[in-house]
């Protein structure tokens, strides 16, 4: 038996076999009120005041537990009767027959203006998708639509507004595995489209003749899964497609330009002839090349506007552009989806304005960057091998790093003296909220004095979150977490393979929540304070 659903009836008369249907309608009453009233008050109680405009407001969603959902939200963030009777008397319940989508543009039309304007562009992803946080934030940055209120790092406002917009119900919230994604309901999803017609269009090749196209549009997805393989046919029907298209879009005031699919070889010739012209770009976003972004975008080294590069591919001798180094005004750079080659070019330190640098899970790519001293404005540099070459590496190139909010020393080992080690003035990064410290435990050989000496040296800012020391063969741990604790805002807490005798009290550790010690073989004593009335998690391993 195949199960179908449907919002379009006349879908569901060309799938019919057996001749029956199903047409389903909105909750009973007394159901729809119980959950609306959730949705409404803390206590799903109603006060008697307000009881004529939850009966005039209820009777126009229809049942709909979506409608419920973002007006019951919208009710609930001003409790002012003069803020329930302009819901109540709102014009917008008079554009159409559909209560929904009439219920969905009235909680638009209420929300602040930042929030519409970020809810806005969330039209550019194709309906049904799944997509993570950086992913939207970064598209915000690339925009300019996302300004930092104060010193507050750009990322952390992002997720504010996004967590803004879980809450007033127009994306929800979902996790596999442990990796958290947003996704839209398919009538919100409509929502974006329709309040962003004028400046964004979202295309499913290869059919795009008869797709209503504004003069004014600036930003520009493509879905490509249903184009297949490339064959003469389908080459011949998606280049006339796209002649069509392109006499009604004027591809080079193009701001934004995101494909989301994988593209046959094939087909690329004719993209690329298409999109030829492109020269303002702010944003592209290519998560799943087959081939180099050159031959899809002949100017792609002429994009010198870019604000969010993402490029993604499985092609394992695919190399990195070098052009990229000359972004100058690049803020984000996504390469978390890059399964080429890691060569990186080896200008990087050009891109001053650079905020944000994602990479795979391995993030041996932040290890390459040579200089990286000079992008000053950086959030994140979680692999940084000390003097990996004879220079560009030295502690020192972190001394102006002050924006760090994730930041991984390696090798330290070769770090003679405390004096050098200071030059990367931890102490003064406050944004710094997770810190690695390790020593390779394959080094030929330990000095015991001159390992105190550079640990007690790279003492981190008090509001530091999360700690990890890996391989230090210093005899004791340093002063800053031991008698004189200086990281109070301390929760998580990791210790490999130090040689540490005595572990730290961690007395004034009170937000600790995290604590893993795994092989220390020459510790002789663990003491675990009353104090650490937060510790969720204790893991002691090899000891």
């Amino acid at each position: 038996m195949i199960l179908v659903t449907t919002r379009f009836q006349e879908i569901a008369k060309k799938v019919r076999a057996t001749g029956h249907s199903i047409q389903l309608n909105g909750l009973e009453p007394e159901e729809f009120r119980k959950l609306f009233l959730v949705y409404v008050f803390d206590d799903g109680q109603c006060p008697g005041n307000k009881l004529h405009f939850l009966d005039k407001i209820m009777e126009k969603l229809k049942g709909s537990p979506l409608a419920a959902k973002t007006v019951g939200r919208l009710l609930r963030t001003d409790p002012s009767l003069a803020h329930w009777r302009r819901v109540l008397d709102s014009e917008e319940w008079e554009t159409g027959n559909n209560g929904i989508m009439s219920a969905l543009k009235l909680s638009y039309d209420f929300l602040p203006f930042h929030l519409q304007r970020c809810f806005f562009y969330s039209a550019l992803f194709p309906e049904d998708y799944r997509f993570r946080s950086r992913e939207l934030i970064s598209l915000w940055v690339g925009l300019d639509i996302l300004i930092p209120c104060g010193q507050n790092p750009t990322f952390e406002v992002g997720l504010r507004i996004l967590n803004d917009l879980v809450i007033h119900g127009f994306f929800r919230e979902e996790e596999t595995n442990g990796d958290p994604r947003y996704a839209m309901h398919d009538l919100l999803h409509e929502l974006a489209l329709k309040v962003a017609s004028n400046d964004c269009l979202s295309l499913r090749l290869p059919n795009v003749g008869s797709v209503k196209i504004q003069p004014t549009t600036r930003h520009l997805s493509i879905s490509i899964d249903d184009l297949g393989k490339y064959d003469v046919v389908s080459g011949q029907k998606l280049k006339s497609e796209l002649e069509k298209l392109k006499t009604r879009l004027k591809v080079e005031h193009l701001q934004t330009l995101m494909l989301f699919g994988k593209m046959d070889e094939g087909f690329v010739k004719i993209f690329g002839d298409f999109f030829g012209e492109v020269n303002a770009l702010r944003v592209l976003h290519f998560p799943s090349m087959l081939c180099p972004v050159e031959l899809m975008l002949h100017n792609f080294s002429g994009l010198v506007h870019l604000r969010y590069l993402c490029l993604g591919t499985r092609v394992g001798q695919m190399h990195i552009p070098l052009s990229i180094s000359k972004f100058y005004h690049l803020r984000i750079l996504d390469l978390v989806l890059w399964e080429g080659r890691p060569d990186m070019p080896k200008d990087m330190s050009n891109l001053a304005k650079l905020c944000h640098f994602y990479v795979p899970s391995d993030d041996q790519l932040h290890s390459d960057i040579y200089n990286v001293g000079k992008l000053k404005l950086l959030e994140e540099l979680k692999v940084f091998q000390v003097n990996k070459k004879s220079e560009g590496f030295e502690p020192k190139q972190l001394e102006n790093l002050t924006k760090l909010r994730e930041l991984g020393m390696y090798n330290l080992e070769r770090i003679d003296t405390a004096e050098e080690a200071a030059q990367a003035k931890l102490m003064e990064k406050r944004y710094l909220r997770r810190l690695t410290l390790d020593w390779d435990s394959k080094r030929s050989s330990v000095e015991p004095g001159v390992e105190a000496a550079v640990l007690e040296s790279l003492q981190p800012h008090e509001d530091l979150e999360v700690l990890c020391i890996r391989g230090h063969g210093g005899p004791s741990c340093p002063t800053w977490l031991g008698d004189e604790f200086a990281v109070e805002a301390l929760q998580s807490l990791w210790l490999y393979g130090v040689s540490w005798e005595v572990f730290p009290s961690l007395g004034k550790a009170l937000d600790l929540r995290e604590l893993r010690v795994e092989g220390i073989a020459g510790l002789k004593e663990v003491i675990l304070e009353k104090s650490f009335c937060k510790l969720i998690k204790l893991e002691l391993i090899g000891l």
